[in-house]
């Protein structure tokens, strides 16, 4: 049994699940469904929603005593057209997604991992076109983050004295701020690479968390972080390359990621060899 939505999805279990007996009878007639955990109120689970033209990998976790859910992207895979969504299937306790590389025409298994909520959700959107179809090879591996940087934005007591640090590092700006806390977007450049990180920090509480965003080929230039008409923008070699932007509502804060055989997450992790 194929849906062709979430709310379909949802709207056919919550008319028909009244009881365990009949969610364990249920849970076996969806195609692409695994259940994860229920109780006398809640059902959580994951679900395949395949369209035409895309798949996306969604969690849902469904309120059956007033029928009310919420959905969360975990994977879509219309944004980069190599590493294509096929079906999920559980083992044992484990959960796992089967992916196709249409370029290599090969098979790629990715387990379902839980990494738990972020407090924010940064993403590159709106890549140069012409920059991606120079590339021959996608290359995976970003550095480590520079914390000697993260030590000399902890030691800023004000606005005056951030915007300074700021103008004077063009791989380091602000993406948003709030009272004591702000959120910036940092560059690190390796030999083949560019990393994106975002790091959120207190400035009143001294602390700060920070996660890995993007990694990219840096095509052999100097990648640089520059507002363009009110956006955030990466640029290599002063040429635009991509849009760096603060994803706004819940919608790709799922609690979980798809990790593969190599320890990296994501189906671009996965894009080798885009152009052979």
């Amino acid at each position: 049994m194929k849906f062709d939505s979430i709310e379909s999805l949802v709207e056919y279990i919550t008319n028909n699940i009244v009881d365990l007996e009949d969610f364990s009878r249920f849970s076996a007639t969806i195609d692409n469904c695994v259940f994860l955990d229920n109780d006398n109120e809640f059902i959580e689970m994951v679900y395949l929603l395949q369209r035409s033209h895309n798949s996306i990998l969604y969690y849902i976790k469904i309120n059956l005593l007033i029928s009310t859910f919420e959905k969360r992207i975990i994977a879509d895979d219309q944004f980069q057209g190599v590493v294509k969504l096929e079906s999920i299937f559980k083992e044992n306790s484990d959960v796992y997604v089967q992916t196709f590389h249409n370029k290599n025409n090969i098979t790629l298994t990715a387990k379902l991992v839980h990494i738990g909520e972020r407090r924010y959700t940064v993403g590159v959107c709106r890549l140069n076109d012409d920059i991606i179809s120079s590339m021959k090879e996608y290359i995976p591996y970003g550095q480590q983050i520079n914390k000697e940087v993260i030590n000399e934005i902890m030691k800023l007591s004000n606005n005056i004295e951030i915007e300074q640090y700021i103008s004077s590092d063009s791989t380091v700006d602000i993406i948003r701020h709030y009272n004591d806390l702000f959120l910036f977007a940092k560059l690190e450049n390796g030999n083949k690479t560019l990393t994106l990180y975002s790091v959120l920090v207190d400035m009143k509480k001294k602390n700060y968390v920070y996660d890995c965003e993007f990694v990219f080929n840096n095509f052999g230039m100097q990648p640089t972080l520059k507002w363009e008409e009110n956006k955030l923008c990466i640029f290599l070699d002063d040429k635009y390359f991509a849009e760096v932007s603060l994803v706004k509502g819940n919608e790709y804060n799922a609690p979980f990621a798809l990790e593969f055989e190599n320890g990296l997450r994501g189906l671009t992790s996965q894009i080798k060899d885009i152009c052979n």
